[in-house]
């Protein structure tokens, strides 16, 4: 997400940042794993970062506020799809179709947003995956005594943009 954030603005430009919750270590983990990779950027420059705690309404509110502080902004980077969904509407309702917006979760409301071009990108998380190995994980254990192999397993999210969007369903991507 933050590479494809950053090939869409050219590797240049002013963006903000509107995290889902701090409170949740997962958003953390989002932001800093973002970081890694914006921040080899040196000429994309943040000039916001708010916490739009997790909600399509606080991230309305949140990036009508930055657009007022901000209005050469370029790009958003979201923490989760609610708020995606939220700095899309203030973007709409500022008349700035121009600023690139992604998000995380890859939602069904995401997708539509991505097939209607107003959220760039979005990245799927693989619910139905983590779900069926959080199910072998615990059936091993309750019938056999094994524990997991590993505390953490992690899943690549998948890129979802005006290219696949058409394939996703419900947290799922069709083949």
């Amino acid at each position: 997400m933050p590479t494809y954030l950053s090939e869409k603005m050219g590797e240049k430009g002013k963006y903000a940042e509107l995290t889902c919750n701090l409170a949740d270590n997962n958003c953390v983990t989002r932001s800093k794993s973002f970081h890694q990779v914006i921040d080899q950027f040196p000429e994309m420059v943040s000039v916001a970062k708010q916490d739009a705690k997790g909600t399509l309404i606080d991230g309305k509110r949140i990036m009508d506020s930055i657009l007022q502080a901000h209005p050469d902004v370029k790009g958003v980077i979201c923490g989760n799809g609610p708020v995606a969904l939220g700095a899309i509407a203030a973007l709409k309702a500022a008349n700035r179709n121009d600023v690139i917006v992604v998000g995380i979760d890859g939602s069904n409301d995401e997708r539509d947003a991505v097939k209607a071009e107003s959220l760039q990108a979005t990245v799927m998380l693989q619910a139905q995956a983590i779900a069926a190995q959080g199910v072998t994980d615990l059936d091993n254990y309750l019938q056999k005594g094994v524990k997991p192999a590993k505390q953490r397993v992690m899943f690549r999210g998948i890129l979802i943009t005006k290219d696949n969007a058409d394939k996703v369903q419900d947290f799922n991507i069709k083949s």
